[in-house]
């Protein structure tokens, strides 16, 4: 390759990057408060964070949503348009994603470790039909107010947890939590309730 032709690939290699660093750059900026369903009062959303479709993402009021979340909100031709709601003073650390191809639904008081996600679809194996993995329909999620959740949390599609519940970290949580339960593991497993009366977590026997 003459040195003419090395320069010219040199150029358009260094233009390719500079235009992924642009794309990127844009895609971590936080849409304006305008562009979202709604956006309360005093709620943060601290760049870099990836945001799609803010349109559909409604933030209550005192909300923070720390660096690096991605809220990963998508419409599909063949279904309604999705709703991902995020209640009054939830605060989502660092490294969250929610996926949410239908309905997320997420109350007030809610505290987010680092690393947790939510997804109300899952891929399914390869189809060499259509030479895709395929995604389920997906399945709403709901996490009642004032509910913990650990770090590195997953939530499959379709679950429920009640308020005030409690999820340790690394839980993948398969099924609904109840109301001021304590869950656990691989799958979460229930392991305590909490009293109303006392305020206490009680075992829960096997």
């Amino acid at each position: 390759m003459g040195a003419g032709r090395r320069a010219l690939a040199s150029a358009r290699t260094r233009y390719l990057q500079q235009r992924l660093l642009r794309q990127t750059a844009t895609a971590l900026t936080p849409p304006l408060p305008s562009a979202w369903a709604s956006y309360g009062a005093n709620t943060v959303v601290v760049p870099p964070a990836r945001i799609e479709t803010p349109e559909c993402i409604s933030l209550g009021a005192g909300v923070i949503l720390h660096e690096h979340a991605w809220l990963c909100v998508q419409r599909r031709p063949d279904l309604p348009a999705p709703s991902l709601r995020i209640g009054d003073r939830t605060s989502l650390n660092r490294f969250l994603k929610i996926v949410c191809l239908g309905t997320v639904e997420i109350g007030a008081d809610v505290l987010f470790a680092d690393r947790v996600y939510i997804s109300d679809v899952e891929h399914l194996p390869w189809d060499a039909e259509t030479r895709t993995h395929p995604l389920t329909d997906p399945r709403p999620v709901v996490i009642g107010d004032r509910v913990h959740m650990g770090i590195s949390v997953v939530v499959k599609p379709g679950v429920t947890i009640g308020d005030d519940a409690f999820v340790g970290a690394g839980a993948v949580v398969r099924d609904d939590v109840p109301a001021g339960g304590l869950v656990v593991g691989d799958p979460a497993r229930l392991v305590r309730l909490r009293n109303e009366a006392t305020g206490e977590w009680e075992r829960v026997s096997s």
